[in-house]
């Protein structure tokens, strides 16, 4: 049985409706017969917020505009399910042990570049080079076209195996390589600089204590929070040009843990 998106994801889908066919809040307001104040506030919560929204309300909503709710919530589960694929575990596997093939195809494939640059950008040699290609062509994921062109076989965001073997060398590369930006503030000299107001992040660290309800709540608001995430990540990448993106690095932590016990560990 599939699972039925959120309500925050059906809201974010029902806004880039909106925004495509040029339907004011004021308009959506005058057909759904909901007052637009309420419809202001519906359409402003995040996508970690905790939805003021009636099934009843969110289906008047979008029905309003022509739309049928269960077409449309069939829609987004089908758009769920194109834009995700997994690598197979032999290519997990052989990715985990030859990771410059994996750094070349996600260049080529994630970060819009040319082999040619993702080759230069890497340092890659001619001997290594040539079977990479090779390789992510007999693993059906590309085809190398004239001139170095590339067709890949396969489309949307990359699901990597649970507790698989390519998950967990990603893991610990990007971990070590993020620890050290927040250490020293030095980044790869192949990362793309932008503003100074885009390269500001957002770090904090905080431990405490909070009833187990507190918890388990705030805990289904971050996965929730790194589902949206991921959906804009994949969804940007097919609407908009590569000049109007921006790379984004994130990490959610928490655990039943005392930070205290962390520190002392690591003593």
């Amino acid at each position: 049985m599939k699972k039925a998106p959120s309500y925050q994801l059906m809201i974010l889908e029902f806004k880039k409706f909106l925004k495509s066919t040029g339907i004011t809040q004021q308009e959506l307001a005058k057909r759904s017969k909901i007052p637009l104040s309420s419809i202001k506030k519906i359409l402003a919560q995040g996508p970690n917020s905790k939805i003021d929204c009636s099934i009843n309300r969110l289906i008047q909503m979008i029905e309003s505009v022509g739309l049928n709710f269960f077409e449309f919530v069939a829609s987004i589960q089908k758009k769920q399910q194109e834009d995700i694929f997994s690598f197979t575990l032999e290519q997990e596997i052989f990715f985990a042990k030859n990771f410059d093939y994996f750094l070349f195809f996600h260049k080529c494939f994630r970060d819009f570049q040319t082999p040619q640059n993702a080759k230069k950008q890497l340092k890659l040699s001619d001997k290594i080079y040539w079977p990479i290609l090779k390789k992510l062509e007999s693993f059906q994921l590309l085809e190398v076209l004239p001139g170095e062109k590339l067709k890949f076989k396969v489309t949307g965001g990359i699901k990597y195996l649970a507790d698989g073997p390519l998950q967990d060398v990603i893991l610990k590369k990007t971990l070590k390589g993020l620890s050290d930006y927040l250490l020293t503030g030095s980044v790869p000299s192949t990362l793309a600089k932008t503003s100074e107001e885009l390269m500001s992040g957002f770090l904090r660290v905080y431990f405490g204590k909070v009833s187990k309800l507190n918890y388990m709540q705030f805990l289904e608001q971050l996965r929730s929070l790194h589902l949206q995430l991921a959906a804009h990540c994949i969804s940007d990448r097919k609407v908009l040009p590569p000049s109007e993106l921006v790379d984004v690095t994130w990490g959610f932590q928490l655990a039943n843990i005392s930070a205290m016990d962390l520190m002392l560990g690591g003593a």
